[in-house]
């Protein structure tokens, strides 16, 4: 996929609408339901809230409701929330490798960056950086690298492949860094 295309064929969503497409990003990855009810709880709104987002999303062609009254993004909408999870991921990427800061607070600050970004800051951020596959949590980065929804569990005893962390939980990123766990030690 060519990013420069993929960036500019779609108009920028408002934050809110960011908002709703990042976190739908993150539940299919993870394999979640992908109900509207649950969007509410992961975003924190009411369920109202979402359902009137999820209206004026599906009006603008960015997601759709299936048979099962499950949430799915249309082409139009994975385009958009692939662009928006590939900016913040290159941000955590940049703020954590090029400035230093941890991964709570990485995360909160490309919270805040990823609307403000342009292509051309993105795409060269991304050569610096060295060409990263993952985000320092060791989720893909879509436009980059293969971004499928997560596999099987992993076997008690086995080797931990990199973390990923596609919710960017706060608390699940302060006790790895309290307790020194990195991406890809292995588990005794």
């Amino acid at each position: 996929m060519q990013l420069v295309q993929s960036n500019k064929a779609i108009s920028e969503p408002s934050e809110v609408v960011s908002r709703y497409l990042e976190a739908i990003y993150y539940m299919w990855f993870e394999k979640e339901p992908l109900r509207s009810a649950r969007l509410a709880d992961w975003l924190g709104v009411s369920r109202p809230t979402v359902a009137v987002g999820l209206r004026r999303m599906a009006r603008d062609g960015l997601v759709r409701m299936n048979g099962r009254k499950e949430i799915e993004l249309t082409p139009s909408g994975m385009r958009s929330a692939e662009s928006i999870v590939r900016r913040h991921r290159i941000m955590e990427r940049w703020l954590t490798d090029g400035l230093g800061l941890d991964w709570v607070t990485a995360d909160a600050e490309a919270a805040r960056l990823e609307h403000a970004v342009s292509d051309v800051v993105e795409q060269r951020l991304y050569e610096v950086l060295g060409r990263p596959m993952t985000c320092p949590h060791g989720n893909p980065i879509p436009g980059y690298s293969e971004a499928s929804p997560r596999g099987p569990p992993i076997p008690q005893n086995s080797a931990i492949p990199p973390c990923r962390n596609a919710t960017s939980s706060s608390s699940v990123m302060r006790l790895r860094t309290t307790t020194n766990l990195s991406v890809g030690w292995a588990a005794g």
